[in-house]
């Protein structure tokens, strides 16, 4: 695949072209992207786990038979 870009040959094979500034803009955007998302969702998370284990935790004894 990656081919395709490196050697002449190849990208007159496949039809491709050289990408602009703005279309070389629009790709680091789009590849960067899921990176935000991502830490977002892990710490949505891990609010909500923290929220969850203050919530539903009844401490359990432990008791010792002797």
């Amino acid at each position: 695949m990656a081919g395709v870009v490196v050697f002449p040959q190849a990208a007159a094979l496949f039809g491709s072209v050289p990408l602009t500034l703005t279309q070389w803009g629009i790709v680091a955007i789009l590849a960067l992207l899921p990176l935000p998302i991502c830490e977002m969702q892990k710490r949505i998370l891990s609010r909500t786990a923290k929220v969850k284990n203050m919530t539903s935790g009844v401490k359990k004894r432990v008791i010792f038979n002797k």
